[in-house]
């Protein structure tokens, strides 16, 4: 990739940024041409505060938002990876036995869908990860040494311009700076803090756990598990029972 092209996605994110009138505002504006910008057949741009508080902020398709559901619901995965390492993930071939060891529920859920490679890429604020860019291929194979660079600098940009968009709205201590994701985040929240009281005043960690170990058992998304708690339709009780 050449410096033309990454004036060129400078110039798109400046233009995104003043995009007020579009729909989803300048934040969705600036995502969806971060997420378009990166290597592969598609991309999602995540902001993520820890493994259970995310907003994913722009998909380019249903593939890699189904990607994003099931690292969600399992708690494993490459963007996870990135967030802790702080570093690049970049697996170029999801049947090769790392990628199977190290998310063997992860393999499962992809198997049916035209996604064979993975590369996340941790949103930096300093020495801070505030959020993961995914990309996939339907294909195996590595990126190049200039896609890596490439995405790696395009990554700094429009993080840096989410940044300062985000510093133009209210802001609070902790994690209440992720709002309402794509992925039903804010519905995820609340199942917890019914979970909570429904295991007897666990903390979150726990009942966060909890709603996982349902879902997984259960072949449903976190995101369908927390709508039918939140619809009262489920009831996680603390003998490890369930009642529907």
């Amino acid at each position: 990739m050449s410096n033309d092209s990454l004036s060129d996605l400078r110039r798109a994110i400046a233009e995104a940024m003043h995009a007020d009138g579009a729909l989803g505002g300048p934040i969705l504006a600036v995502s969806t041409v971060g997420a378009r910008a990166l290597p592969g057949d598609g991309a999602a741009i995540t902001l993520m505060a820890s493994d259970e508080t995310r907003e994913t902020l722009a998909v380019t398709d249903e593939v890699i938002a189904a990607v994003e559901r099931a690292q969600f619901t399992l708690g494993e995965g490459p963007s996870l990876d990135a967030l802790t390492s702080r570093r690049p993930v970049l697996m170029a071939d999801l049947a090769d036995p790392v990628a199977q060891a190290a998310w063997p529920g992860l393999a499962g859920r992809l198997a049916e869908l035209p996604v064979q490679a993975l590369f996340a890429f941790p949103m930096h604020l300093g020495a801070t990860v505030v959020g993961v860019a995914l990309s996939y291929r339907a294909t195996p194979g590595e990126l190049g040494p200039d896609h890596v660079i490439f995405a790696l600098r395009a990554v700094d940009m429009f993080t840096l311009a989410l940044l300062r968009l985000r510093e133009g709205q209210p802001t609070t201590e902790g994690t209440d700076w992720v709002g309402d994701g794509a992925l039903g985040t804010r519905q995820v929240h609340q199942a917890t803090g019914m979970v909570m009281v429904q295991l007897g005043g666990v903390i979150a960690t726990t009942a966060f756990a909890r709603m996982r170990a349902y879902a997984f058992a259960h072949d449903h998304t976190i995101e369908e598990v927390a709508d039918a708690i939140v619809a009262r339709s489920l009831v996680l009780d603390p003998d490890g029972s369930a009642a529907t």
